[in-house]
């Protein structure tokens, strides 16, 4: 009988995808793609933020609206998939690329974005090793 309830429990997991296996801490090491895009995508605002800052002596509206362009843009340039769980280092390395270059006035979000090898090829954590 514990084999037939763990074979069907099993087989929920594999059914409904990760929800389940978040519920039960397996994944404490992964962001979902939604989280993944919008800790990225909230580190672009802010470093791009500190860089037009920093580039044109002040802050104003034009820096908000070039802020929440390039945000945006680096948003639906991401590769990640709401479904699927992403490693947080790999995620943390992006963001922090970001940050870095922003605070030493030399790359605005979207050059680090394409420049960054952090901020591509996220590994994806799944259920089985691959």
């Amino acid at each position: 009988m514990k084999r037939i309830i763990s074979i069907l429990y099993l087989l929920i997991v594999l059914i409904t995808g990760c929800n389940i296996i978040e519920s039960t801490g397996f994944v404490n090491d992964a962001y979902s793609g939604g989280e993944a895009r919008e800790k990225i995508r909230n580190a672009a605002f802010n470093a791009d933020g500190i860089y037009y800052e920093k580039k044109f002596g002040g802050y104003n509206g034009m820096i908000t609206t070039r802020s929440f362009e390039n945000a945006l843009i680096i948003s639906l340039l991401l590769d990640l998939d709401d479904s699927k769980y992403y490693k947080k280092n790999k995620v943390n390395d992006c963001v922090s690329d970001m940050e870095q270059f922003s605070y030493l006035n030399r790359l605005d979000a979207i050059t680090t974005f394409k420049l960054s090898e952090n901020c591509r090829n996220f590994e994806e954590v799944g259920f089985f090793p691959k």
